[in-house]
């Protein structure tokens, strides 16, 4: 009994991080620490997998035993190559992320602005991402992607009585009213 209860926890568990790291939702939880983020993501793909793999082995029906293996296979051939990439990053985050440095912040009463230059590497160019971000608990922020911009490498926040305005170049490339 505590093993399937344990498969099912570990099924959710799973299925909600890497939901949350790749449908990308309106909100999503992100710790403050890079590394704690990519060792969340690896721990969540061995979570699903190993969750989904009890329920297959411990199925009564043949058939049903059948469709959740084919499903942790069919799972198990993205989330090997996205941990193993995760699991490869973690060294290079002694510096920080580079994938993602911070340009500026603005105080709100919610929350802080946070402007990113983003860089997902050699095949693309810079970007913007702007973000609103709320501390849940020391250690774990609760993020909300508010705009972002590819192909712009630098910008700041400026702002003003009524709003907060994302600047590059002396041109407004979005106002965000609190």
């Amino acid at each position: 009994m505590h093993q399937r209860a344990f498969a099912i926890a570990a099924s959710a568990f799973g299925l909600l991080v890497v939901g949350q790291f790749v449908a990308r939702p309106p909100v999503a939880l992100r710790f403050e620490v890079p590394i704690a983020n990519y060792l969340t993501l690896v721990l969540a793909c061995i979570a699903l997998l190993s969750g989904l793999g009890w329920f297959a082995m411990h199925a009564s029906a043949r058939p049903l035993r059948w469709v959740l293996w084919v499903l942790c296979a069919a799972l198990f051939l993205p989330l090997a190559p996205l941990s193993a990439c995760a699991l490869l990053e973690i060294p290079r985050l002694s510096d920080g992320d580079l994938s993602s440095i911070k340009l500026a912040e603005h105080p709100l009463p919610n929350g802080v602005l946070r402007l990113y230059r983003t860089d997902c590497g050699a095949t693309c160019a810079y970007g913007l991402a702007l973000n609103l971000e709320r501390t849940v608990i020391p250690g774990v922020k609760l993020v909300r992607p508010l705009w972002s911009a590819y192909r712009v490498e630098d910008g700041v926040l400026r702002s003003s009585e009524a709003t907060v305005q994302v600047v590059s170049d002396g041109k407004v490339l979005f106002a965000f009213e609190p």
